[in-house]
């Protein structure tokens, strides 16, 4: 149901990659253990070995894109997108074209590495890369049911309230206390600076649930269903003088 679809998409961006940090030791451990134990593996650890492979995953990814922390070509770029609102559009626009947040917070992390980026410059394309991840959820729904569309909606809603809440206090740390947003950002940061701003933005959009999940279940446009192709048929003429077909008399 849209509800269910509300509380566990809060709970995917709330939860994500950042208290996983520092803990690929024992998601080794995961990927081992389904291999010795085989048939007697429990399903948590089945989950650990998935896990276990998308930051392995995450990590070829920063090592494939790593040349482009040394592109003077992208340092350019990255120059260009020093205000918060460009920050927030290039976030969106690489995000959108990429159609994976990971590969986005991926590459913040590997530019990281060479210092080019601090706080203040990584907080907004978060921002924008959780809008323009949205792109692939309204892709995948075009053709779907009513509810994959509320549940894109969904998405769409929550990052966008997100990034709206988010925005204007940033805007005030940089006028307030500006030493704070130029520190220097690694991945560590990148990825708790992460979790923060989804927290924040699940902090938000919580108290309105009811409001946005009444209007999005009155709103939401059905689609008409198609009754199934029956053959047609007609009754013989000896059929109705049958007691078991004709009609009783009144």
């Amino acid at each position: 149901t849209c509800t269910t679809a509300f509380f566990i998409h809060i709970g995917l961006h709330a939860g994500w990659m950042g208290v996983f940090h520092g803990i690929e030791p024992l998601l080794a451990l995961a990927v081992l253990l389904p291999v010795l134990l085989r048939r007697h593996c429990p399903p948590i650890l089945s989950i650990g070995a998935g896990l276990a492979a998308l930051l392995t995953g995450m990590a070829h990814m920063q090592d494939a894109l790593a040349p482009l922390s040394d592109s003077p070509l992208f340092a350019r770029l990255l120059a260009q997108c020093a205000s918060p609102l460009s920050g927030l559009l290039a976030g969106t626009i690489i995000t959108a074209i990429l159609q994976s947040s990971s590969a986005c917070i991926a590459l913040l992390q590997t530019i990281s590495s060479s210092g080019m980026l601090s706080l203040g410059s990584v907080v907004p394309v978060i921002l924008g890369q959780n809008i323009g991840t949205c792109v692939t959820a309204l892709l995948a729904s075009l053709r779907a049911g009513r509810a994959a569309r509320q549940t894109a909606l969904l998405h769409l809603l929550f990052n966008v309230i997100g990034a709206a809440a988010v925005f204007p206090l940033l805007l005030i740390i940089r006028q307030i206390c500006p030493a704070w947003l130029s520190i220097p950002a690694d991945s560590a940061a990148i990825a708790w600076v992460h979790l923060a701003c989804n927290l924040a933005a699940a902090g938000i959009f919580l108290p309105l649930r009811r409001v946005i999940l009444a209007h999005m279940t009155q709103n939401s446009p059905r689609k008409r269903e198609r009754l199934p192709d029956r053959p047609m048929f007609n009754l013989r003429q000896q059929s109705m003088h049958s007691e078991c077909v004709a009609p009783c008399p009144a």
